[in-house]
């Protein structure tokens, strides 16, 4: 997907209503990969999937990512992936018993082009 513009994504959640002891050995990981951008940032806000309409105003900020300019010769485009913890977002927002997370990427700087591979979700510690 490019991020030309505001866009959210519905993402699955395999496991719900998790134990806290379930929760203190894997965290619940939100993982953006193959995020390919020259020089951009993003912000990532999480909305409970129950209220798709509330958008950014509503939504738990998550994080950001950024990407700044190096010398580097041939192409300066960059591959990354990005990382963010869920279950205290999910406890904030009350969306631990939800399918699925509303993920909301919102560009902040128009510099250049950036596309998104993939988002899931994945367990761990």
């Amino acid at each position: 997907m490019t991020l030309d513009k505001v866009v959210q994504v519905k993402v699955a959640r395999s496991r719900k209503s998790r134990s806290k002891e379930e929760k203190e050995v894997e965290e619940e990981i939100l993982l953006i990969e193959g995020i390919e951008v020259a020089m951009d940032k993003f912000g990532v806000y999480l909305n409970d999937e129950d209220e798709p309409e509330a958008g950014k105003l509503k939504a738990k900020y998550a994080r950001s990512f950024a990407s700044l300019p190096h010398k580097r010769k041939g192409s300066k485009k960059i591959k990354a992936s990005l990382s963010l913890c869920l279950n205290e977002p999910l406890e904030d927002l009350g969306a631990e018993d939800d399918d699925a997370v509303l993920v909301t990427l919102a560009p902040k700087v128009s510099e250049g082009v950036v596309t998104v591979e993939n988002i899931k979700i994945v367990y761990g510690s």
